[in-house]
């Protein structure tokens, strides 16, 4: 008896040397996006290593962390915030960062960006699957979302990113060995704050969402989104689904008015931002693209949001400054330049 539990100790001992030696190679060969303006490793990451409360969530695609600037809110209302999403994120992936977020402290309300809902099926592209994943750290609720959203063959990959990633051995740099995972950082709490204008914009007006955009919203995508609605509603937070404003949005008008018809019908609340467009005073020089503001933008819609944001939450304007916050408000102030 003695010597069968002397051997299995050491088969344990053995299984979580071999699983702590895996996590340090995957957090080596990991693809880590640190590059300002678009380093969501910081900002998925940074969420994660957070230990602030949180009075306010913005879910969803880059039409979320293009648009929510939770240190702009904090100067107006003194609410905290965080925006915890990624590119073309996938509704039913929503549900899981969700599930995460109130699990690190329940907030007064969420806020997510309906863009989402309307993207056909692409759960296939690896740099999506990679940029909703790798940055997520490994927990019960992650395996849940693989099982149930990751494509089969993209399972493995996801929970052990090394086998994506092992042929990056040329191309690792220095950072690559010297980053971990408790470094992610992210002053601006998940916003992408983006300059000026890129060329993208011209394209887009041609039909920069030319196939991307399905027909009318999947039965699917109706059903994570009550199941969304009714996670907030049994914990008692304000679920508000918006449109952020875009200048170019007639490729997918036709699928969010089935979506509108349908929140209606449920009774969800929902602001379309873009029927405010002209008295935001958003012009063409407030979008980096046909789909996402910039700084200017965001500035100006950000009043906006604010002036909902008080129908659903209690504003905390008369608090004390957090310094850390102070801080970072003065780091936002000096990149604007």
């Amino acid at each position: 008896m003695g010597k069968k539990c002397l051997r299995a100790g050491k088969v344990l001992v053995f299984l979580v040397l071999v699983l702590w030696t895996l996590s340090q190679l995957n957090q080596i060969f990991i693809r880590k996006s640190l590059d300002k303006p678009w380093d969501m490793s910081n900002k998925i990451g940074g969420f994660y290593n957070s230990q602030e409360d949180y009075d306010l969530y913005f879910l969803g695609t880059s039409h979320s962390y293009c648009s929510f600037s939770p240190l702009e809110i904090y100067r107006q209302t003194g609410l905290k915030s965080y925006v915890l999403a990624s590119q073309q994120q996938p509704l039913d992936v929503t549900y899981y960062y969700m599930k995460d977020a109130v699990k690190k402290h329940k907030p007064q309300a969420i806020v997510l960006d309906v863009f989402s809902c309307l993207l056909q099926e692409d759960a296939r592209d690896p740099g999506i699957v990679h940029s909703y994943s790798d940055d997520m750290p490994m927990s019960l609720n992650k395996l849940e979302m693989v099982y149930r959203v990751v494509p089969k063959d993209m399972k493995a990959q996801v929970v052990f990113p090394l086998i994506k990633y092992h042929d990056r051995w040329p191309d690792l740099e220095e950072r690559d060995y010297q980053v971990k995972y408790r470094d992610y950082h992210d002053p601006y709490r998940g916003y992408v704050a983006l300059e000026g204008q890129s060329q993208k914009f011209k394209t887009d007006l041609e039909g920069g969402l030319k196939g991307k955009i399905a027909q009318k919203v999947s039965a699917e995508n109706k059903e994570t989104l009550l199941q969304i609605a009714n996670y907030c509603a049994k914990r008692g937070i304000d679920l508000v689904l918006v449109k952020t404003p875009t200048f170019e949005n007639q490729s997918y008008a036709k699928a969010l008015d089935d979506l509108e018809k349908f929140m209606q019908v449920e009774g969800m609340d929902y602001i379309n931002y873009n029927l405010e467009k002209e008295a935001m005073g958003l012009s063409a020089q407030d979008y980096y693209d046909g789909y996402h503001m910039n700084r200017q933008g965001v500035d100006k819609f950000s009043k906006t949001l604010v002036r909902d944001l008080e129908k659903f939450l209690d504003l905390k304007k008369d608090q004390a400054q957090d310094p850390h916050w102070a801080r970072d408000l003065a780091l936002l102030e000096k990149d604007k330049g």
